[in-house]
């Protein structure tokens, strides 16, 4: 049995490589020592001093036992009982690792840059580090990925009380700088749609390795729209593919051997383009149209992405929605709400009865166009609680986005405008007296202010496409020429 020997806690050094950064509140433990003393010693080496270059004779460095000394000196202890032992620097980080793994003490990003030193400072494989710690070698590879990430923003998601199945989401994101941003987010409201439009965007990236492919069977790749090889050659806007193209291909042009066509390449984008061809005056004004209806149809393909995004945010949280018996009374009152509303409104009801069964996970007959009744006997039994919950959800859920394709007369085009769905909002409350939280995307697309209800403005300037009269641009209207001014007036009025 090791030998116990009381140490002055002046004569003992803490461990410039303890794993465990942060001591947490010692009070409780402090008031602990003072009523009983420390029932278990704690574990010291030779205290080895850098600047001397030699052990320090009366000195030591705790190896286990920080938080037990912090909380003793703050008890108004003078000595500590410890075992005195030999191990060398490898063998102190492996037994510092190991303690505070067993106890839970180490936080994630504690965890991640024990395991990088073990990496770097001492040659530890990813096999070694797993046997030392416990933990699988599949975690360990996991963290030492965690401390690649910028170290504040890694510890302030720690902070914000960031989980591991957080962290484990935010491995999916293979771009270092998406990650980096989905990282700022852990923690708030935000985190989970942003992590949404980084793997949208990650696997729009993949898809347009294959539009690439497909767009230079009949168009050139150049650096930006009106110049080829450094040369200007005006142009005229075609489409974009993007995340919120839901085209698997890329279509071909009718005139793409007549005409000469280009594309060019961002982050998370193409863009196509065709040589700009003289025409008449009538001519210019059925360009100048569908220039815009261009914009307005890729504007709309983005908004239905976006609202797309959040229905499914929406039912992930009412999948993984786990306190349905506690929250019967809110379920139940928003259900037979939601269906007098719909009584009361006269809205026509377009159920579809195969969501509901994917949503319950009972069998649906195709054939028959039914659901398995034993199957949903069967979890009305069982599951009395979550059968209420998902049957509520699928009713309310059935109520369109806040995007609708209005027609205008003036303009003559199909116009992306905000839809004020009563019924919507009312599924985000039910979600919300559930513990949902709303993104700022989801807010704004609420209230009508997200981006893509503004006027589109495709040549950048604020002049009318239509009679090139110099008229305001106004964010909220889509008038015509002779109506834009005054309504632009109202609009700053409201503001």
């Amino acid at each position: 049995m090791a030998e116990i020997t009381y140490i002055k806690l002046d004569h003992l050094n803490a461990h410039p490589d303890n794993p465990r950064k942060e001591l947490g509140d010692l009070t409780e433990l402090a008031e602990s020592i003072k009523a009983n003393g420390i029932l278990q010693n704690l574990t010291v080496v030779p205290y080895y001093s850098k600047i001397h270059s030699r052990v320090m004779e009366g000195q030591y460095t705790v190896i286990i036992g920080h938080r037990r000394a912090a909380a003793a000196k703050q008890a108004g202890l003078e000595s500590v009982p410890c075992v005195i032992t030999e191990m060398t620097p490898d063998e102190q980080i492996s037994t510092m690792l190991a303690e505070n793994m067993q106890r839970n003490d180490l936080t994630v990003y504690e965890q991640a840059k024990s395991f990088q030193q073990l990496t770097l400072d001492f040659g530890k494989s990813t096999q070694e580090i797993s046997a030392m710690s416990g933990f699988s070698e599949t975690t360990v590879r996991r963290r030492q990925k965690l401390a690649e990430l910028d170290e504040k923003k890694f510890k302030a998601a720690c902070n914000r009380g960031a989980t591991l199945f957080d962290f484990a989401e935010l491995d999916k994101v293979e771009d270092q700088e998406a990650k980096e941003k989905c990282l700022e987010a852990i923690g708030t409201r935000n985190f989970k749609d942003v992590l949404r439009t980084a793997l949208d965007n990650q696997r729009t990236k993949k898809k347009m390795v294959k539009w690439i492919e497909q767009l230079e069977a009949f168009a050139k790749r150049i650096e930006k729209s009106d110049y080829v090889d450094g040369e200007y050659l005006k142009m005229t806007y075609c489409r974009n593919y993007g995340s919120w193209t839901r085209d698997e291909n890329v279509e071909v042009p009718r005139d793409a051997n007549d005409i000469r066509y280009f594309f060019t390449v961002s982050e998370v984008q193409l863009s196509l383009y065709k040589e700009y061809v003289v025409n008449t005056a009538e001519e210019e004004v059925r360009k100048a149209r569908e220039e815009i209806r261009a914009l307005d149809e890729d504007r709309w393909e983005r908004a239905q992405a976006i609202s797309q995004r959040h229905r499914s945010l929406r039912r992930e949280f009412v999948m993984n929605f786990n306190a349905a018996k506690s929250s019967a009374q809110i379920i139940m009152r928003n259900c037979v709400d939601g269906m007098i509303a719909e009584s009361e409104l006269g809205y026509y009801s377009d159920l579809d009865i195969e969501e509901y069964c994917k949503l319950l996970g009972v069998p649906y007959d195709k054939e028959r166009e039914c659901l398995d009744e034993s199957a949903l006997k069967r979890m009305k039994a069982e599951q009395p609680e979550r059968t209420l919950l998902l049957t509520a959800y699928w009713y309310m859920d059935n109520c369109g986005s806040y995007v609708k394709n209005d027609w205008n007369a003036n303009l003559r085009r199909y116009m992306v405008a905000f839809n004020d769905n009563q019924r919507l909002d009312n599924l985000y409350y039910f979600l919300e007296e559930l513990g949902y939280e709303r993104s700022d995307e989801e807010r704004q697309m609420s209230r009508g202010t997200h981006e893509v209800f503004v006027l589109p403005k495709p040549d950048g300037k604020t002049s009318c496409l239509l009679c090139k009269s110099a008229h305001p641009a106004c964010d909220k209207c889509c008038m015509s020429c002779t109506e834009r001014c005054n309504a632009y007036q109202e609009c700053r009025k409201e503001e």
